[in-house]
């Protein structure tokens, strides 16, 4: 975006600087400072000249409006306050945060203390980076998003300081030259860092106070750098106001354009003459058609088609998922079922597993159990001091979320359907949605942008793929390490798959009680049996019911499906869990619905066939075997038989060991740790040391995962090798 330069004035609003000495110098904008002690009124009346003809009025928040030392927040809300009601009678257009920043240089040291003495403007106190950013928060919260915020008081001639800082919160930015300085090598570098945070054209550049004294430079001398500083700002183009102050006599103490005896100073007109060609009407900051509106939400298409891969409406979903069975058509909650699901279906097409209910099953229990049953995006409460304790760039926690900035832990704090934390992760999925999620966070409050985030992680983690196979703890961990709340996740998996199986039941056969009675009596018969499939498989050829299959994928295919309220004793029960000898199937194991409650019938490797309680931490499916499967009739007894299951038992146990072979290689492949960081030379700067130590700490927090992964998966396989030993 080009700017052409708007020439200002510094004024005090308790001199009533006439608006003919403003207009002498060709400006049409003025900025002045709050001076907390007078009536609000008092000076818009004095300001009210310059706002009837036009003209931008900017209010400085500077040292007389916010007080030295601890109490300056109790200080700033009051001056905040102000300014708000000052904008409100339109008095004002834009607010100046002018209070002079702490850079956090004292020669060659760094450092970051409010009591660090100031290196130029007036007073003895300045802010630190982290109550610099607050101040910002502080006022985006009261004046809102809409109201032109520039960040001035910038003296130090260090623009990297501002590197520090979250720009986005602000439009503009007012350097004051005061020292002799390289004037472009400093706007370029304030530039640069507007540029690094990806807010060119949001940002705009300006010079807040622009001004020469008699003690420094002879009248004549000022005149004319008066003159060519104007115009060189003009010809850069990227300069978007220039506020002067014409202290150039010392007669006259202050920011006025007129000596004691109303004589134009003698810079006014070289300030007039460089300016006399400007367009008056150009922008203190970049247009607001040019930066997003944040209150604005993202459009959502409406009439998006409810996902195919979960076949339950709204009111269906609500019943199934509600916590208390009496509750189970709370309007609210299927309202924002309503509108949350079908915005859910494009991202399940777009990533192929629209066909399929268990990936849906999985992402919506992941969304009932963290925003706690409400299915709505959720914004982390908790003020700008708690966020910045917690997830600040000073924290433990700040530096693993990649916050760099003061403020990042506020601005970055939980957002989402599953909250996504750190500067770092809206960076991330920014580039993986198009979405400038850093510079506009809220977008994740929006049901659209949510699905579109939480579709993309159980992309990036291969979840679709754990849901399929059961994996439910691998998908809980990716949101919660600790696996937190995993039982709630794990009911709400449990309640869909049941409610869906409801949906079938009508399509399988009524149960047969003489003939299940026969299938648990051959079962309980049974001896040494290796595992559920084969006690199944067994137990109904030997009652002469049905020929089936001893895989529990196999069997959930040959079956149908009924819900848990409808399954007596002799159905199947499917248990969907993570088996790693069995790879990628849905099913890890199958038992026999027993007549006791709460007890299932099934068989275990070297344990043999026997009543026992549900597998723990599995989502249950039960299966009736229809009426009309074929049986065998000539299916081996005695010696054939047991040939027939020694044959059986030998496939059975050659493809485990396979599978134990690949589970081994896998573990050895992960088993390998991330490269050493290398360590700086001992005269290296310190932020080399710093960034160092950071580095080592991942690494060995990396390390520290990788093993403890390789050594449950080594477990994993040692069972297997110890059951297939016994069962050898």
């Amino acid at each position: 975006m080009e700017y052409i330069v708007r020439l200002g004035l510094c004024i005090d609003a308790r001199a009533r600087t006439p608006p003919r000495q403003v207009e002498a110098l060709g400006a049409t904008a003025v900025s002045f400072p709050l001076v907390p002690h007078l009536d609000v009124s008092q000076q818009a009346r004095a300001l009210e000249r310059y706002r009837t003809l036009g003209w931008d009025v900017a209010v400085v928040l500077g040292p007389q409006a916010i007080q030295d030392g601890p109490d300056w927040r109790a200080s700033i809300m009051e001056a905040l306050r102000q300014a708000h009601e000052l904008l409100a009678i339109e008095a004002v257009t834009h607010v100046i945060l002018g209070h002079e920043p702490d850079d956090g240089w004292r020669g060659d040291q760094v450092a970051d203390d409010p009591l660090v003495v100031p290196r130029g403007g007036v007073g003895s106190w300045v802010l630190s980076c982290a109550d610099l950013a607050e101040l910002i928060h502080r006022a985006r919260t009261i004046l809102g998003t809409h109201t032109p915020l520039l960040l001035g008081g910038l003296v130090s001639g260090r623009p990297e300081f501002v590197g520090r800082l979250d720009l986005s919160g602000v439009d503009g930015l007012l350097v004051h030259p005061y020292a002799d300085l390289d004037l472009d090598a400093l706007l370029d570098g304030y530039q640069a860092e507007i540029a690094a945070q990806g807010l060119d054209g949001r940002v705009s550049l300006g010079i807040g106070e622009l001004g020469r004294s008699d003690y420094t430079l002879r009248r004549g001398v000022i005149a004319d750098w008066y003159g060519q500083v104007l115009r060189h700002l003009a010809a850069r183009g990227d300069v978007s106001a220039c506020f002067v102050c014409c202290d150039s006599d010392l007669t006259l103490d202050g920011y006025g354009v007129f000596d004691a005896e109303d004589r134009p100073k003698p810079s006014v007109a070289a300030i007039f003459a460089a300016t006399r060609g400007l367009d008056p009407s150009a922008s203190l900051v970049a247009p607001r058609s040019d930066r997003p509106d944040q209150d604005a939400a993202p459009e959502v298409n409406g009439s998006l088609p409810w996902p195919p891969g979960l076949p339950l409406g709204a009111l269906e979903l609500a019943s199934a998922l509600a916590w208390d069975d009496e509750d189970d058509s709370d309007a609210e909650t299927v309202r924002a079922l309503a509108a949350l699901w079908p915005e859910l279906g494009p991202h399940l097409a777009y990533y192929g597993v629209d066909g399929d209910p268990a990936p849906s099953v999985a992402i919506l229990a992941t969304i009932w159990t963290a925003s706690d049953g409400d299915c709505r995006p959720t914004v982390e409460r908790g003020d700008y001091d708690r966020c910045e304790r917690l997830y600040g760039r000073g924290s433990q926690t700040g530096v693993v979320l990649g916050n760099v900035r003061h403020g990042d832990g506020h601005r970055f704090r939980g957002r989402g359907l599953v909250p996504l934390r750190g500067r770092a992760a809206y960076a991330r999925y920014s580039a993986l949605l198009g979405l400038d999620l850093v510079a506009d966070p809220d977008l994740l409050a929006e049901p659209a942008v949510a699905s579109a985030l939480l579709a993309a992680q159980f992309e990036e983690h291969g979840l679709w793929g754990a849901a399929r196979r059961g994996d439910y703890a691998a998908i809980r961990r990716v949101f919660d390490a600790g696996l937190n709340r995993y039982e709630p996740f794990l009911e709400a998996v449990q309640r869909l798959w049941s409610a869906l199986d409801r949906r079938e039941q009508d399509q399988a056969p009524p149960p047969d009680p003489a003939r299940l009675k026969s299938v648990l009596a051959a079962a309980r018969a049974l001896d040494g049996a290796s595992d559920g499939g084969e006690l199944v498989a067994r137990a109904y050829r030997r009652a002469g019911a049905a020929t089936l299959s001893s895989d529990p994928d196999a069997l959930a295919d040959e079956t149908a499906a009924i819900g848990p309220e409808a399954a007596v004793p002799g159905d199947l029960v499917l248990y969907s869990y993570a088996d790693p000898s069995r790879g990628g199937a849905h099913y890890a194991h199958v038992a026999l619905v027993g007549e006791a409650d709460g007890l299932v019938l099934d068989g275990r490797a070297g344990l043999g066939a026997a009543l026992r309680p549900h597998v723990r931490g599995a989502v249950r499916r039960y299966r009736r075997v229809p009426l009309d499967v074929a049986v065998v009739l000539d299916s081996p007894t005695g010696e054939e038989d047991d040939e027939v299951l020694w044959r059986e038992r030998y496939e059975a146990l050659a493809e485990g060991s396979r599978r134990t072979a690949q589970a081994l290689d896998e573990v050895a492949a992960r088993l390998v740790p991330p490269p050493v960081p290398a360590r700086p030379p001992e005269k290296a700067a310190k932020s080399e040391h710093v960034d160092y130590g950071q580095a080592a700490w991942r690494w060995q927090e990396q390390a520290r995962e990788i093993a403890a992964e390789g050594v449950q998966k080594l477990r994993a396989v040692a069972v297997q090798l110890r059951d297939a030993a016994e069962e050898g």
